[in-house]
């Protein structure tokens, strides 16, 4: 024998639509964790192929080397230093100045009118 009671809501109309309320913004939750659990498989998915990518291009990069002659590449220039003295400060300022490939050929060129004019 079951017995039932009944409690009086006050206000049930506005109750029941809070609870709807309450049950809508779980299910919108909910959506958004099926949105994320699916952004987060693409994104280890793309994580995957690009290790994948990577790995493929260091073999290659291997195979390359291997295939190329071994060449002795001659000893870089170092850069010129010049120090200038600031007039207010202290510290002396180091400036390095690296000659570029356009200076060099310019070098060479005046090198090569001068010797011109000298034979002229």
């Amino acid at each position: 024998m079951t017995e039932n009671f009944y409690v009086n809501l006050e206000n049930p109309v506005e109750l029941r639509r809070k609870l709807l309320e309450a049950s809508k913004n779980v299910v919108l939750a909910l959506q958004k964790f099926e949105r994320f659990k699916i952004e987060r498989t693409k994104k280890l998915g793309d994580y995957e192929r690009l290790r994948i990518n990577i790995k493929e291009i260091n073999e290659l990069i291997g195979r390359l080397k291997k295939e190329l002659p071994a060449i002795k590449l001659p000893k870089r220039e170092e850069p010129r230093r010049i120090i200038v003295k600031a007039a207010q400060k202290s510290k002396p300022i180091v400036m390095v100045s690296r000659a570029s490939a356009a200076d060099k050929l310019e070098r060479e060129l005046s090198e090569i009118e001068s010797k011109l004019k000298a034979l002229q």
